[in-house]
């Protein structure tokens, strides 16, 4: 402050509280870092689901970077593998405010097919009305090759082996109970004894196979069985 003739006189100062914006700010930076080092591909889009934004991991899943993602809709992922039907639930879910899960096909840029496990919230405002989504997708193609290879597994011991054991079974005895020779007897014998184990074997595998196979139910079973 001067006085009439320009000197200086006094000085006013102005402070202003900014310690929640900052703290606000290292909440931002702090959420930016987590989900820029996420292990899932994460990316947000608008209300009419143009996508804003996208992370690291969303560019090495998928093969698109961040300028060739933002700006387009997820349908860069379609793979065909869900129909209409699928997306219009999808919709009427996360419109109505609710969170989404899903397991589906999605196709990277270079025409490659990855499965992931979807999950869709729906981000409000201060007054409650949803202005973007964040999705999250995690990549199960490694699990659902395993559950293939289970698949194929299962059908083997089930039919294959155990059909297969059941002939040896019915026909060992046949076969040691026709011999004359009382020498080759002790031969068919040990395989009607090796018979007995492998069946118990294959039942015992399959026990197992009940108890440790992952399940798909419920709702993502359905989708599951969908998309493939």
């Amino acid at each position: 402050m001067r006085d009439d003739t320009g000197t200086v006189t006094n000085y006013v100062g102005f402070q202003e509280d900014i310690s929640e914006r900052k703290e606000h700010e290292q909440d931002l930076q702090l959420f930016r870092k987590a989900v820029e080092n996420a292990g899932h591909a994460v990316f947000i889009t608008d209300r009419e689901g143009t996508i804003e934004y996208v992370n690291p991991m969303f560019e090495a899943r998928s093969g698109y970077t961040r300028s060739e993602a933002v700006g387009r809709t997820p349908r860069i992922l379609k793979s065909g593998k869900q129909d209409e039907v699928f997306y219009d639930r999808m919709w009427e879910t996360i419109l109505a405010g609710d969170q989404w899960d899903a397991h589906l096909v999605n196709r990277r840029k270079n025409g490659e097919l990855y499965h992931v496990d979807q999950t869709i919230t729906p981000i409000p405002n201060d007054t409650g009305k949803i202005t973007h989504f964040v999705t999250i997708e995690s990549d199960v193609t490694n699990q659902q090759l395993r559950e293939q290879q289970l698949d194929v597994l299962n059908r083997v011991l089930r039919h294959n082996l155990r059909n297969g054991m059941n002939v040896i079974e019915g026909n060992a005895p046949m076969l040691r109970d026709a011999l004359d020779d009382e020498e080759l007897r002790p031969h068919a014998r040990a395989i009607e004894e090796l018979a007995a184990a492998l069946s118990s074997l294959i039942r015992i595998a399959l026990g197992h196979f009940r108890v440790d196979r992952p399940q798909s139910g419920g709702r993502r079973g359905k989708q599951l069985a969908q998309s493939v």
